[in-house]
């Protein structure tokens, strides 16, 4: 099928027919994404449309298993049933917005390249006509969110659970802040969006507002300078309004690894 959607995955990428690449029109910048763009496809598996169809049943509601600002999952099932994950489908009119454009972009980037035991894993992505959909790996005791208020027939969670719990979503943001190769802030830690498997373990989840710092092996404080435009809004810090660092509040252009480590621990509160 055509692919006929103006902000399309792949483009974004810079993706082109690899002998269409010339000098002469294209400087270097466009033929590294282009090369980066033929690495992403390396790491995560493209998923025809039909594939994506399949999986969710043509969408069916019945699978919807999460709703938020910038589209809809449902719960799928792949290669003949044995693969079940979870299909971010991006709401079509929110793809005219480039801020969300940029978010998915960047979950796209930093997960194809993510593996931590305590990271939700994107296995792969569709980009046909005018659908943009990111596949992941299905986590079957839904959200920590979800347990502590009940939702979802969830029986409550036991303090040890709960220490446990929070124990690996630190280990996934300290990997974060020093395992990967450059340092990532976060900024979006809550509730929803640490994800539980079915052994009750914790995965982060949601990269979408996320920072890229400097070389974690520099050694060098964590803290990235946005551009003043951001500070004309108190909503451009990223995450919800409870887990907001106060200290944003004095300086809302940076942001630090202090601040993720300061969200996780407020869900305790939550």
């Amino acid at each position: 099928m055509r692919n006929k959607h103006p902000y399309s995955l792949l483009s974004l990428f810079g993706v082109s027919d690899e002998k269409k690449l010339n000098k002469s029109k294209f400087p270097r910048s466009r033929v590294k994404e282009a090369n980066e763009s033929s690495l992403l496809e390396q790491l995560c598996r493209r998923f025809s449309l039909n594939e994506i169809l399949a999986a969710t049943f043509n969408f069916d509601s019945n699978l919807v298993i999460g709703r938020d600002g910038s589209g809809t999952v449902y719960k799928g099932f792949m290669d003949d049933g044995n693969l079940v994950v979870a299909v971010k489908r991006l709401s079509s009119f929110l793809l005219s917005r480039k801020e969300v454009v940029e978010e998915f972009r960047n979950d796209v980037q930093l997960l194809c390249q993510l593996r931590h035991q305590h990271l939700v894993s994107l296995i792969g992505f569709c980009d046909e006509e005018d659908e943009t959909i990111l596949v992941y790996n299905y986590m079957t005791n839904g959200s920590l969110y979800d347990h502590l208020h009940g939702n979802n027939g969830y029986d409550p969670l036991s303090w040890k659970q709960r220490l446990e719990i929070c124990i690996g979503a630190a280990w996934g943001l300290h990997y974060l802040h020093s395992g990967a190769k450059r340092a990532i802030i976060h900024r979006d830690i809550k509730t929803k969006n640490i994800l539980l498997d079915d052994q009750l373990d914790s995965k982060l989840s949601d990269f979408g507002l996320s920072k890229i710092g400097p070389l974690s092996m520099s050694n060098a404080p964590i803290k990235i300078q946005l551009p003043r435009s951001h500070s004309s809004t108190i909503t451009s810090f990223g995450g919800r309004v409870g887990y907001w660092d106060p200290e944003l509040f004095l300086n809302a252009t940076l942001v630090t690894d202090k601040s993720d480590v300061y969200s996780l621990a407020k869900w305790r509160q939550h």
